[in-house]
Formats: C-alpha cells, structure tokens, sequence
C-alpha cells in the first residue's frame, strides 16, 4: 500500500507496520514532520529528503510532501476474530463501497471496541489509502474479515450464540432493543440497505428516529450513534468487561 499522507504514515509507524522507502520533500515545513522523523527513529526505519519534483513523480498524484510503501492490511479468518473476541461485538458492513465511509465506520470500530469488521469479498469498499486517510489511522488497528458469504458467516456466529441486528430505516428504535447480549450489528449501503441475503438472517431490526425533511442518515453517522448504544446499554449493566466464556450456542 501507497501512503502519501503524514498522519497515516505515523500511524502506521506507531502502529509497528513494516514501512519502507520513506521520502519526505525536502522543503517541507509541517511541523508534524519531525513526529514523523521520531518515529521512524524509534522503528529504526530509514527516511530520504528529495526534491518535491522526484515526490510528487513517485507519488503520482496529489499528496502531502511525504510518500512511504507499506505491506497490504492484513486479515484474518472468521474463525480467528471468533476466537480473540473480548467483547462479543462484530461489525458487518453489507456493500458499503465509499471509502470515506469505510474508514469513518473503521474508526467508529475500533473507539467502540468492536472485535472485529466483516467484509464481503466483492461489493466493498478497497483496503487502500483513501481508507486509511478517512479512518485516521483505525484501519491499521482493525481486525478485518473479508468473507466469501456474509450470510453464510452469520449462521455461523448465530451457531455459537451471537444475535444478529440489523440497522433498517423503518424498524423500531434502537433504544427499545437489548443489545448487551453478544452480537453482530450489520449496516447496509444507502443506496440499497441490507442485501435481501443477508436480511434474512437478521434476528431484530433496529431503526434511528429522525425528524422530518431527511430521509436516511449516513451510514456511518448511524454505526456511530448504534455502537455507542451498545456499549452505553453494557456499560450500564455492567456487561462491557471482556468476555472470559464463549457465547451459548443458540441452536
């Protein structure tokens, strides 16, 4: 993966990423430029001050005075993330293909503990930096799942006692379900919502009350405000420690 913005460049050293080839324009004057110098001191990795010409041809395109190479995000099986979940808390994104979004629902992720974040392998948003941009860094702390079927995934979390809800604009309100219980929260793409599939396996549908004059919210305006549900209803009863059993397997 390409990085040519600072920020992720120091997330992605901080993050201990094996980052190599670092150019930074020599006339540069961000002052988050000597941040960036200390942590590739502290990764003992090595950095170059080139011409801003010789950056932007190795960039191709517009960038922020820096340009570094770093190895593809890494992913992990369904089975992995099932295994090392704390919280008992997924993520599936359901065809949400605008990078912007995908990195503002990774960092929501990840600030929400959420264990980890499925993908469909086709109707996705790219891994690439746009994404990294847009999560500020999150995509890198992520625990990503790129899955085959999605729906076929959630009968598998269904199989070891995870409750899936899925985010429609004319359910119910969030506020009347329970989620303190282990479960995945799927979001659909605003142009579409849940893919007919993937709806079929939704335990509870949850809504978002909103005023009239606007039709839906952001999707991920609204993974943020139903995370943050989750984790206030397990804070309150006392439920958001990190899970020490697995799930009862439901069926």
């Amino acid at each position: 993966m390409i990085i040519t913005s600072i920020n992720a460049l120091i997330e992605a050293l901080r993050a201990g990423k094996a980052v190599q080839k670092v150019w930074i324009s020599r006339n540069h004057r961000d002052p988050r430029v000597q941040q960036l110098k200390q942590w590739c001191h502290r990764r003992e990795v090595l950095y170059r001050f080139v011409p801003r010409e010789a950056l932007d041809r190795r960039a191709g395109g517009v960038n922020q005075g820096v340009y570094a190479e770093i190895a593809a995000v890494e992913t992990f099986t369904l089975q992995e993330a099932m295994d090392t979940a704390r919280h008992g808390l997924f993520l599936l994104l359901d065809g949400v293909t605008d990078t912007g979004n995908m990195g503002a629902l990774l960092r929501s992720a990840v600030a929400a503990g959420v264990d980890g974040v499925i993908l469909p392998r086709r109707r996705s948003a790219p891994l690439n930096e746009s994404v990294l941009h847009a999560s500020a860094g999150a995509l890198l702390q992520s625990r990503i799942v790129v899955s085959r079927k999605t729906s076929q995934d959630l009968g598998v979390f269904k199989q070891a006692g995870y409750w899936v809800f899925g985010a429609v604009a004319e359910a119910g309100s969030y506020s009347e379900a329970d989620l303190t219980v282990p479960l995945v929260l799927v979001m659909g793409s605003e142009s579409g919502g849940i893919s007919p599939a993937v709806l079929r396996q939704v335990d509870q549908q949850i809504g978002i009350p909103i005023c009239s004059g606007v039709e839906s919210l952001n999707v991920s305006v609204a993974a943020g405000i139903l995370l943050f549900e989750i984790m206030r209803q397990r804070t309150v009863k006392g439920s958001r420690s990190p899970v020490t059993e697995p799930p009862e397997p439901r069926f």
